[in-house]
Formats: C-alpha cells, structure tokens, sequence
C-alpha cells in the first residue's frame, strides 16, 4: 500500500547533503535536451553504474544516509550488479548506540529496513569530495589499493544530484554530466517523516523520498527524463 505523505510531517533542513546517482548508458545527452534510453538500463543492467553519496553524518542527519541506502535496495531490484554500484556513507547511524533499533535504518513509517545488503565502498574518512571525483574518473592508484571506482566506460554518464553540499563547481572538470537539485543554493530544502519520537530525527529528504518512492511503484523504463532548453 503506497504510504501519503502528511505535509505536516515536513521539516525545514539545511542544505548539508549531496546524492549522486550516476548511470552509465541510460541517457543520451546534447546540447539543448537530455533523452532517457531506459530500456538500455533495463534490459542490460549488468552495462549500467551507480554511485550513490550520502555527504553528511551524525545522528541529526540520519535522513540523508536513509536516501542513499532506500536509493541502493532499489537499484539492486532493477538487478544492476552489486560490483557496479559505488557506495559513500559514513555509516554512523545503523550501529549508533541511540538508534533504538540497532542494526537497522528506516525510511518512512512503515518501517521497512533498507540497512541490511548494502555495501559501503567508501566510509568514514574515505567520504570526501576528491574521493567523489577521483571514482568517476576512475583514478588508477583508487583501483590499485583495491577501491570500486568506475571502469573506462563509454560516456555518456548522468547524475542527478539530489541534495547538495559542494559548490556547483564540483563537475567543472566532468564532462556529460546533468544536474538537478532540490533547492537553489540560497534556499532550503525539506525533510519528511519527522514525528517518530523514538528515533527523534527525520527519516527522509522530501526530493529524494518523492521519486526513492515511486520507483517502488512505478516502473523505472516508463519514467522518460527530457529536458527542454
């Protein structure tokens, strides 16, 4: 049953998070539109890569690891490989001694656990912005010390940042990159599901949640991205 939101529910939050979701020969991409090729992300999962980054830790974000981690179980139900999806977390939360349900980290009110299965390519102190870069462009010394980065694959490459803490300039050096955001850079952004007394943070960024959970639903193949100049 498709959980509503209570717009009640929503919590002011400031602009602390970055999420990036990075798919390799899902879209093609020109000057003046982008076009969704879902059916190639669909029918050949094992071609298409995805980073995810939550960019922010401690307990009062726990919102921001939950979008990362709902975003991973869901890439992995459109069977992309485990090997091709590239996870930053400082992984703080799931384990915290105040989370009262140890081991787990919900969502929305339903209370699913969207912890369990995920691998975390890059915790802690690895969760850096040059680390970010350093994955799509595939950094060779990464790769020799044994860290997921991006093979050499063909571009295009999309990512959607979702929440955002670095400055625009982080994708000046990538090239074929879409972007967009859930607030302007002098606005803030929103947060949902805050009224669990017991864990006492908000389980969800309001951007994220709304497409994190129609994908639940709906699938990905029948969701076209086209940008119009």
């Amino acid at each position: 049953m498709k959980l509503q939101v209570n717009l009640n529910m929503m919590r002011r939050c400031s602009l602390l998070f970055e999420f990036l979701f990075c798919i390799n020969h899902l879209a093609r991409l020109n000057a003046v539109s982008v076009h969704n090729w879902s059916s190639k992300f669909n029918n050949n999962p094992s071609k298409n890569w995805v980073v995810l980054v939550a960019g922010t830790n401690t307990w009062r974000n726990y919102r921001h690891q939950a979008d990362v981690f709902h975003a991973y179980q869901i890439v992995r139900k459109n069977n992309v490989p485990a090997e091709n999806i590239i996870t930053f977390a400082y992984d703080d939360i799931a384990n915290k001694p105040r989370n009262p349900f140890k081991g787990k980290v919900f969502h929305d009110y339903l209370y699913e656990d969207i912890y369990q299965g995920v691998e975390i390519d890059y915790r802690g102190k690895d969760v850096t912005r040059d680390n970010f870069v350093k994955v799509l462009k595939g950094d060779e010394k990464l790769a020799a010390n044994k860290k997921k980065v991006l093979k050499r694959i063909s571009l295009p490459i999309i990512c959607f940042t979702i929440l955002r803490i670095f400055d625009g300039d982080l994708y000046d050096p990538l090239s074929a990159v879409y972007v967009t955001t859930s607030a302007k850079e002098t606005e803030q952004s929103w947060s949902i599901f805050c009224d669990d007394t017991d864990i006492d943070v908000c389980l969800a960024s309001e951007y994220a949640y709304a497409w994190i959970g129609d994908s639940e639903y709906v699938s990905i193949s029948k969701k076209p991205l086209q940008i119009s100049p």
